[in-house]
């Protein structure tokens, strides 16, 4: 199973599912370090911390479940 080079999306770790998502948020990486080092720009961009996780091509829904 080969992992690069592949498209990963940038996303910030504690914001809402939106916050800082433009075009730039979408990365093609060719190893670890690519990624690494746009985690780190988006990071110093923003100011907020960022995670990578694997470009998944289509529409994304977030929910919320609550519970009594």
């Amino acid at each position: 199973y080969e992992v690069f080079p592949a498209p990963f999306l940038l996303k910030a770790v504690h914001e809402h599912a939106s916050f800082g998502m433009d075009d730039s948020a979408i990365i093609h990486a060719r190893g670890l370090g690519d990624v690494a080092e746009a985690i780190r720009a988006r990071t110093a961009r923003f100011g907020k911390p960022f995670f990578a996780e694997r470009f998944v091509d289509g529409r994304e829904f977030n929910l919320s479940v609550l519970s009594d």
